[in-house]
Formats: C-alpha cells, sequence, structure tokens
C-alpha cells in the first residue's frame, strides 16, 4: 500500500550524496583503467609477437616496458578497489542511518495518529461513563431500553406490548397526557443536556 506520509531530509545526505558521487567517479576511473590494462595487454601480445618474429633487443624492450605499464595500471586498480571498498563501508552505514531515522520519523508520525485515536477513544469511554453514572439527573445508571415507553400509563391501558392504540377510545385520555407530558419533558432534557454541554465547553476554552 503507498502511503501519502513524507519523508523528511536525511540529517546527513549531504555526507550521503558526496560519497555516491565520489563512488560514481571510482567507478568511471576503475572504467578508464580496465580499458587502458586491454590496451596494454594487446600491446604486448603485439610485441612478444614481434620480438618472437625479430629477436631484437629493441623488440624486447618493448615488451619489457608494456609488462611494467600492466603492472602499474593493475596497482592503480588495486588501490582504487580499496577505496571503493571504504567508500562502500561508509555509505553502507549511511544508508543503514538513513534507514533507522526514516523508520523513527514514520514510527513518530505513525504514534501521532493514534495517540489521537486513543484520545478520542477513551474520552468518548469516558464521557459516556460519565453520563451515565456521574449525571443521574440525565441519565440514572438503573436506565433501561425501554425507558423512553410510558410504562405504567400503558399497563393501567391494558397494553401488554407496544404502544397506545390510535383507534381505542379508552386509550386516548391516556394517551393524551403522556404525550403533554413527554413535550414538556423533552423540553426540560434538552435544556438539562445543553447545560452540561456548556459546563464541557469550558473545560476546552
Amino acid at each position: 500500500m503507498e502511503s501519502d506520509y513524507k519523508m523528511g531530509l536525511f540529517t546527513r545526505e549531504n555526507e550521503r550524496t558526496k560519497l555516491m558521487q565520489e563512488r560514481d567517479a571510482l567507478q568511471k576511473e576503475d572504467q578508464s583503467l580496465q580499458t587502458k590494462a586491454t590496451k596494454i595487454n594487446n600491446a604486448i601480445q603485439m610485441a612478444e609477437t614481434e620480438a618472437m618474429l625479430e629477436g631484437t633487443k629493441t623488440a624486447e624492450s618493448k615488451v619489457s616496458k608494456f609488462k611494467k605499464g600492466l603492472q602499474q595500471t593493475q596497482k592503480e586498480q588495486q588501490e582504487l578497489t580499496k577505496k571503493a571498498e571504504k567508500i562502500g563501508e561508509k555509505l553502507g552505514a549511511l544508508n543503514a542511518e538513513k534507514n533507522k531515522e526514516e523508520l523513527e520519523e514514520i514510527a513518530n508520525s505513525d504514534i501521532d495518529s493514534y495517540r489521537e485515536f486513543k484520545i478520542a477513544n477513551e474520552l468518548e469511554k469516558k464521557l459516556d461513563y460519565f453520563v451515565r453514572y456521574e449525571l443521574p439527573e440525565i441519565a440514572p445508571a438503573s436506565n433501561s431500553a425501554e425507558g423512553y415507553k410510558p410504562k405504567g400509563l400503558l399497563y393501567k391501558a391494558g397494553v401488554e406490548a407496544g404502544y397506545f392504540s390510535p383507534t381505542d377510545p379508552a386509550e386516548k385520555p391516556l394517551k393524551e397526557l403522556w404525550e403533554t407530558k413527554k413535550v414538556q419533558a423533552d423540553k426540560e432534557a434538552l435544556k438539562k443536556v445543553e447545560q452540561v454541554m456548556e459546563q464541557l465547553r469550558k473545560i476546552t476554552e
């Protein structure tokens, strides 16, 4: 999954970039020395053939000269390899440090998101507990899922399940009594809830 998260700049990025440039330069130099060594090898073969055919000191001198040149080139290649290995070790250490720094940064971003989630989650639970058990006048602990029904009046009307019948004249007075009181109770409840919310809002000011 691709993340929208954007990494910050590695604290030692300039040093890492410089080492990569040095590594690239050494690779080019090494390619140049390889090409040079190949040409010298070809020259040695030609000089050895010439020396074999002519048998002169001049021809033999060429062979000796080219071989010394090859040895020097090989020595330069060895020194170059050592330099490249040292740079490779430094780059490896920096890349490991960069990776560690990136993981730390990502983890910090993740933990920030988690902290926000945790606060919201815990606050929701605390507020729910507060409303249910510390504000009994709003939502007492004994509150049940049937609290919205006029259980006493329904019992008096002989209604065992459901609600008042809209067509039964015997239930009509009880239904009207309930609905009149319910309108007033709704207003009182909403007023009380708003008072509590005002107090809660003051906490965040």
